[in-house]
């Protein structure tokens, strides 16, 4: 590590630079820990307060972040939705690698708080579909989905770890066009708290909603739990 002292460029600066190329070259990969703050003070032979000041201002951009009494450690890539597309092609697109676990599936599932939201009759059956997805296997949603049976005869039969938009679009022809989404800030609960690997205070953005086809039929209802600290939704409203 090579800090010019002579420089007019300030030495948190460089330091900073330093550590954002040991991730950007992948020799710190997401996860890992970084040299304590003692340690790089003595390889930069700078003082820890300014070691301090890079660190501080790297974990307020989100390039690192913190863990009392273990550590300072590198942040995992923000995974942002700004367009309709699948969880798969989000992931993908990000250069990470999708992957899903099938948690619970029922057919004939009644749900009054489904058929209400789609607008069916209240004894509508339902698959009940609740999956956990990852990205590079880090655990990022749990998803929770409810499909009326009728409207997609032998889902069964599918594989349910791999992209239910693909399924729709092969098997049913039907392709999503739009979401009805409501989104709110939440803590989650224990089981959500395990599947999610965080911690009870860790906020989570709870998702209920409406997913749409290309011919405004309401396909299915779902129940989503992100963990915040990986996932951002990006909207755009105009007037």
């Amino acid at each position: 590590m090579y800090i010019n002292k002579q420089s007019p460029i300030p030495l948190y600066y460089q330091l900073k630079q330093y550590i954002l190329k040991q991730i950007h070259d992948r020799k710190w990969k997401p996860g890992d820990m970084i040299p304590s703050e003692r340690e790089l003070s003595e390889k930069s032979k700078i003082s820890r307060m300014t070691v301090r000041q890079a660190l501080n201002e790297l974990v307020n951009e989100g390039f690192l972040y913190r863990e009392k009494g273990k550590g300072t450690f590198v942040s995992r890539p923000k995974i942002i939705q700004n367009n309709l597309s699948s969880f798969t092609e989000i992931i993908q697109s990000q250069g990470m690698n999708p992957k899903t676990k099938l948690i619970e599936f029922e057919t004939n599932f009644e749900s009054k708080r489904a058929a209400k939201n789609l607008d069916l009759s209240l004894d509508k059956r339902f698959y009940r579909i609740k999956r956990l997805r990852l990205a590079d296997d880090v655990p990022i949603v749990i998803e929770e989905a409810y499909i009326p049976v009728d409207y997609c005869p032998g889902l069964e039969e599918e594989d349910l770890e791999g992209s239910l938009y693909k399924i729709f679009e092969e098997k049913y022809n039907y392709q999503i066009c739009a979401i009805d989404y409501n989104i709110e800030a939440s803590t989650p609960s224990n089981d959500e708290k395990g599947l999610l690997n965080i911690k009870r205070n860790t906020p989570v953005l709870r998702i209920k909603g409406i997913e749409y086809t290309q011919n405004d039929l309401k396909l299915y209802y779902i129940e989503s739990v992100y963990n915040s600290r990986y996932y951002i939704f990006n909207v755009v409203i105009i007037k």
